[in-house]
C-alpha cells in the first residue's frame, strides 16, 4: 500500500473566478487525497471561510472581480507570515509586476496560465513539502531552544532527546558537526545505510555532498543504501548553535516513489501509448537532434503519413484490431526509420511523421509505398491480413543553417496539407508547393469572405430560363446563386459551393437561396406571364428536418399557394450515399406540394435503381451528354435511351447545355419538351 504523504490531512482553498479553472485544479489537487478541498469562485465568500476553515494551502487566482489576489494576499498575511498557510498564485505570464508583489506578500509560488497539469501537482507537492519541513524545523528548534534555556543540560542530553523525538520518523535524520561528522542519526538511517555510530561518519564524504549541493534550492541525492538498492532522497537541514557550537540536523525524505512516478508521467506524456513511439511533445527536441547532425546546408524532408484507411478497421474490425495493425505499422516504420536516423513520431490517432534529409527522401517515400502495397498480417493471433496504405504529404525546409525551431509545425502542417490534397485527387503522394500554398489560402480566403458575404446580403439571384422546345416561350427558370466581390470580382459557384460545404456553411448559403427566390416569386410571375414554376438547386446537406420547417415558414409568407410554382433540384450525389435518409426528406417535400427534379441525370452510377422510387416531376439531362449530342452517337444513344425511359415513367425532361438551334431541334425530336442553355438564355438578373 502506498504510504500517504505527510501533507494529505491539510485542507485546500482553490480561490479562482473561472469555474473552469477551478474544475481542472480540483480535478489535479484530488490526485492526492487531500483531507477537504474547498472551491470558490467569489473571493469574498472564501475570504469568510478563510478564518472558520484555516486551510493549509490556498491556490489564489491573481486578477478577480470584487477582491484580487493581492488584496487577498494582504488580509491573509499575518496568517502567511507565520507559516500557518502556504499561497501558490496563478498568473498569466504578462502580469510579471503583480506576481512579484505577491511574493513579496509571502506566495510561496506561482502557477501560470494555461495550466500544465503535471507541473501544478509537482508545484504543489514542493510547496507543501517545503511548508512541512519548515513547521517541523521551526518546532524542532524552538523545542531545543527551549529545552536549553529551562533544563541547562549539555550537549549529550540534547542528542539523548533527539534520538527519542527521531527514532519514530520514517525520515532518515542526521546530527554533525561543521565539519559534517555524524554524531548521532535515527534508526531508520543507520539500519537503510548501515552507519555504526561506534565508527566515525562523515556525512558530506559519504554522500558526496558539497556547497553547491547545499545552496540549491531543492537539493536531492541519488544513494545507494546497504543493499546497493538505488535511493533517491530530498534533503533539508538546519543549523543549530547547541552550547555555543555550531550543528546541522540534516533530513532525508525518500522521494524514489515520486521520482519513478514522475518518470512514469514524463514517458506517458511524450509517447504514444500503442506504440510507444515518440509523439508530437518530443518533436522539437527530436528535430534539434537531426539538425544539429545534419551539415549546415542540408535540407529537411518532412513527410507525413495519414493511414486513413485505418477508420474502415475500426469498423470492420473493431478498436482492439485497429490497436494491432498500429503496433504492426509502427514496427515496419521503426525499420525503415532505423537505416538513416530518421526522424519518426506517432503524430496522433493513424498519422506518423517522418522526417530525413531531402537527399534520402525520395528513397525513404518509395520504401514506404512499397511496404505497404500488399496487406499487414497483425499479431494479435488470428490469421487476418488488412488492406491499410499510407497517404504521403512531403514538405521541404529552407537551409538547416536558416532553419528556426517555431518554423516545425509549419512545416508539419504543411506536409498534413498535401496528404489532403493527395487524398482528393486520389493520389499516394503530394508535395506542398508555392501552387497548392496560393491554393490553400485562396480557399481560406473565400471561406473568410463567405462569412462576411452572408452578414452583409452579398449574394444575388440570377435567373435562367427554361424554353418550351416547341414554341421557344420561357415556361420556367433555374435560380442560380451569383456572389460579386468587391475586390476579387465575380466568384464561380463551382469555387465557392465545394469551399462552403466543406466549412459548413452550405446551410445557410441554402437558407439565403430560398428566401430570396420565395420573394422574388412576384416579379417572376410579373416579369414572365408563361412561366409555370422557378427551380432551386438543394444540396445534399440542406436534405434534413430543418429543410421541412423552412419551407412551411417561407409559405406562410406568402399569399395564397405557391408551392406548385417551386421545384426543388437535387443532384444523383445528394442521396446515392444516404437514400435510406433522404427519401422520407423527399416525400415529406412532395408532400407539402413542391416539385422535385433530378439534375445531372446519368452522372451517377447506380440513378436507374433509385428512379422508380424517387417522387420527382422533371429529369434534367446534364450537359455532358447534351453538348456532344451530334458529334457522338454514343451520346445520342444515351439520351434517347433517357428520354425514353423518363416518357415511360411519367417525367417532364429538361435538357441543359444547348449551345445551338440543332441541338435543340434534335432533343425536341427526341421528345424532350424543354432547353436550358447559352442559345436560348444567359443567366440574369431581375429588372
Amino acid at each position: 500500500m502506498k504510504e500517504q504523504p505527510g501533507y494529505a490531512k491539510n485542507k485546500v482553498f482553490i480561490v479562482d473566478d473561472n469555474p473552469a479553472n477551478t474544475m481542472m485544479l480540483k480535478q489535479v489537487v484530488e490526485a492526492e487525497d487531500f483531507e477537504s478541498i474547498y472551491v470558490y469562485n467569489d473571493p469574498e465568500l472564501a475570504l469568510a471561510d478563510f478564518y472558520k476553515i484555516k486551510p493549509q494551502l490556498v491556490l489564489l487566482d491573481l486578477l478577480m472581480p470584487k477582491i484580487t489576489g493581492i488584496e487577498f494576499l494582504h488580509k491573509i498575511s499575518a496568517e502567511v507570515e507565520s507559516a500557518d498557510v502556504a499561497v501558490i498564485v496563478l498568473t498569466a505570464s504578462h502580469d510579471k509586476a503583480q506576481r512579484l508583489e505577491a511574493l513579496e506578500l509571502g506566495a510561496q509560488d506561482y502557477i501560470e496560465k494555461p495550466i500544465n497539469i503535471i507541473e501544478t501537482l509537482q508545484r504543489i507537492k514542493n510547496v507543501l513539502n517545503l511548508q512541512q519541513r519548515k513547521t517541523t524545523f521551526q518546532n524542532l528548534s524552538e523545542d531545543l531552544g527551549g529545552r536549553l534555556k529551562k533544563t541547562k543540560k549539555d550537549l549529550s542530553e540534547v542528542i539523548v532527546t533527539l534520538n527519542t523525538i527521531f527514532d519514530n520518523s520514517s525520515e532518515y535524520v542526521f546530527v554533525t558537526d561543521e565539519e559534517g561528522l555524524v554524531t548521532d542519526c535515527n534508526k531508520v538511517a543507520q539500519s537503510r545505510f548501515g552507519i555504526d555510530m561506534d565508527d566515525k561518519c562523515n556525512l558530506f564524504q559519504q554522500f558526496k555532498m558539497d556547497d553547491q549541493l547545499l545552496n540549491a534550492s531543492a537539493p536531492e541525492l541519488t544513494l545507494s543504501d546497504v543493499d546497493n538498492k538505488r535511493i533517491i532522497v530530498e534533503v533539508s537541514y538546519s543549523k543549530v548553535e547547541i552550547n555555543n557550537f555550531s550543528h546541522y540536523i540534516f533530513i532525508f525524505k525518500d522521494i524514489t516513489s515520486r521520482k519513478e512516478d514522475e518518470i512514469n508521467l514524463k514517458y506517458l506524456a511524450e509517447t504514444h501509448y500503442i506504440t510507444h513511439l515518440p509523439n508530437r511533445n518530443q518533436a522539437a527536441l527530436l528535430l534539434n537532434e537531426k539538425c544539429e547532425a545534419l551539415p549546415p546546408s542540408s535540407h529537411l524532408s518532412f513527410i507525413f503519413l495519414s493511414f486513413f484507411d485505418n477508420n474502415k478497421v475500426v469498423e470492420f474490425y473493431g478498436h482492439e484490431r485497429l490497436e494491432y495493425l498500429l503496433l504492426n505499422i509502427a514496427l515496419v516504420l521503426v525499420e525503415l526509420a532505423a537505416v538513416n536516423d530518421t526522424v519518426l513520431i506517432h503524430w496522433g490517432d493513424n498519422d506518423f511523421l517522418m522526417v530525413e534529409d531531402s537527399n534520402n527522401s525520395e528513397a525513404l517515400q518509395q520504401k514506404i509505398v512499397d511496404c505497404f502495397s500488399g496487406s499487414i498480417q497483425i499479431s494479435d493471433g488470428s490469421d487476418v491480413g488488412i488492406y491499410s496504405k499510407p497517404t504521403l504529404g512531403i514538405c521541404s525546409s529552407g537551409l538547416i543553417e536558416n532553419l528556426k525551431s517555431n518554423e516545425y509545425d509549419e512545416l508539419v502542417h504543411n506536409a498534413l496539407l498535401a496528404t489532403f490534397e493527395a487524398a482528393r485527387h486520389g493520389q499516394q503522394v503530394a508535395y506542398y508547393d508555392d501552387q497548392l500554398h496560393q491554393k490553400i489560402n485562396y480557399q481560406a480566403m473565400i471561406e473568410k469572405e463567405l462569412i462576411k458575404a452572408l452578414a452583409n446580403k452579398g449574394f444575388k439571384m440570377a435567373y435562367q430560363p427554361k424554353v418550351d422546345l416547341k414554341t421557344k416561350k420561357i415556361v420556367s427558370a433555374e435560380a442560380l446563386i451569383r456572389w460579386q466581390h468587391p475586390e476579387h470580382g465575380m466568384i464561380r459557384p463551382d469555387i465557392f459551393i465545394p469551399i462552403a460545404e466543406n466549412c459548413g456553411l452550405i446551410n445557410d448559403i441554402g437558407t439565403t437561396v430560398l428566401k430570396q427566390v420565395f420573394s422574388d416569386v412576384v416579379k417572376l410571375k410579373a416579369q414572365f406571364p408563361y412561366m409555370e414554376h422557378v427551380a432551386i438547386n438543394v444540396a445534399a446537406p440542406q436534405l434534413n428536418e430543418h429543410l421541412i420547417e423552412l419551407l412551411k415558414s417561407l409559405c406562410e409568407d406568402q399569399p395564397g399557394n405557391i408551392t406548385d410554382f417551386i421545384e426543388l433540384e437535387i443532384t444523383e450525389t445528394s442521396f446515392l450515399d444516404d437514400f435510406d435518409r433522404v427519401l422520407p426528406i423527399l416525400k415529406e417535400v412532395k408532400k407539402l406540394g413542391f416539385r422535385l427534379a433530378l439534375d445531372d441525370f446519368g452522372t451517377g452510377y447506380s440513378s436507374l435503381s433509385y428512379l422508380h422510387e424517387l417522387p420527382v416531376d422533371t429529369l434534367k439531362i446534364d450537359r455532358a451528354f447534351v453538348i456532344p449530342i451530334l458529334e457522338s452517337k454514343r451520346s445520342f444513344l444515351l439520351v434517347k435511351s433517357i428520354v425514353s425511359m423518363s416518357l415511360a415513367l411519367g417525367l417532364d425532361i429538361v435538357a441543359e447545355g444547348i449551345e445551338d438551334a440543332k441541338t435543340g431541334e434534335l432533343l425536341f425530336e427526341m421528345g424532350v419538351q424543354q432547353g436550358q442553355g447559352y442559345h436560348y438564355y444567359k443567366p440574369a438578373f431581375l429588372d
